[in-house]
């Protein structure tokens, strides 16, 4: 949840005209990124048999989904926006993000419905 907001500065390290150089400010996204990473949510197994919704969300920086089942989380999906993508009006951001969702959770939504939520 908003990683992307929370590691501006790593990304800035991974960019071809940045020189690398690692700062407080990289040590702290980092370790702050480790406890999110380590501290993750209990994941529910998938049922086949148990209907699925998909939230979806979009930063100005990153896009967000989680695929959820009777309210509990099965996975969780997000990455950052590139340049292009972060011009985008709100409203298409918020598109991007469901698009992006239906992607990355193919496996579990091809051939059935599943409802999907946004702001």
């Amino acid at each position: 949840p908003h990683a992307s907001e929370l590691t501006t500065s790593l990304r800035e390290l991974a960019k071809d005209q940045c020189t690398w150089e690692w700062k407080q400010e990289h040590q702290t996204e980092f370790l702050r990124l480790k406890e999110l990473l380590t501290s993750a949510p209990m994941l529910r197994y998938f049922d086949p048999s148990v209907n699925v919704v998909i939230q979806a969300d979009a930063s100005q920086f990153g896009l967000g989904a989680c695929l959820l089942q009777e309210g509990q989380p099965i996975c969780f999906a997000s990455r950052v926006m590139n340049q292009f993508e972060k011009n985008y009006s709100q409203i298409e951001k918020e598109l991007l993000a469901i698009c992006f969702a239906c992607d990355r959770f193919h496996y579990y939504i091809y051939g059935r419905s599943a409802t999907v939520q946004s702001d």
